[in-house]
């Protein structure tokens, strides 16, 4: 079966014969993880080998995608031969037409509507407490946080006593570079002085 047939076979939904259970056979083989050959080949296996279909069926039912609607299929749908049959009268143009024309006269109705009354999102914005104080986190000083660029920093600024904290701090954490460190510890102090004598 080849791609053309498949697509009338579904189209068309012949009447469940032994040749195309073959041919949907084939199919399955060739192709398994195709599901609509699957649920086409299950569904007429059921309706003319039940006894095959009740030893296959797990194995079956692997691919195909959607186990829910095929069970609802098997279980609802009865033979091709039983369906009554329906004739489908065609719309005339002047039918299709008058459906057009409501259709825009409605959009029509709808554009004008949305353009005299335009839609407006209305949203309360969330009210901080009053109470809190959202500055006083910023302005706190983590006590872990030391560098040596921050010492530096808080010695241009006039913070001597902050600037000699940290750098006694980097001693600690640096050994070798404590020399260096009881160095601009010496010299701060030194500044702190002088800045204290000239005021």
């Amino acid at each position: 079966m080849d791609k053309a047939s498949f697509s009338d076979y579904v189209v068309s939904m012949p009447a469940a014969d032994e040749r195309l259970l073959a041919e949907l056979a084939d199919c399955h083989a060739a192709y398994p993880a195709a599901s609509a050959v699957s649920f086409l080949y299950v569904r007429m296996l059921k309706q003319l080998r039940p006894e095959q279909y009740e030893q296959e069926k797990k194995k079956l039912l692997l691919s195909i995608a959607n186990r829910p609607v095929l069970q609802q299929t098997l279980l609802t749908v009865p033979a091709v031969e039983e369906l009554p049959a329906v004739e489908v009268e065609q719309p005339t143009a002047a039918v299709a037409s008058a459906a057009a024309d409501e259709e825009h006269e409605l959009l029509d109705e709808l554009i004008d509507k949305f353009g005299t009354n335009a839609p407006k999102i209305k949203t309360v914005p969330d009210k901080p407490e009053a109470t809190v104080n959202y500055g006083k986190d910023s302005c706190v000083e983590n006590p872990e946080l030391i560098s040596e660029t921050l010492a530096l920093i808080f010695a241009q600024q006039g913070y001597y006593g902050k600037a000699i904290k940290i750098y006694k701090k980097l001693c600690l954490q640096n050994p070798e570079k404590s020399c260096y460190f009881a160095a601009q510890i010496d010299k701060l102090k030194e500044e702190r002085n002088n800045n204290n004598k000239t005021e």
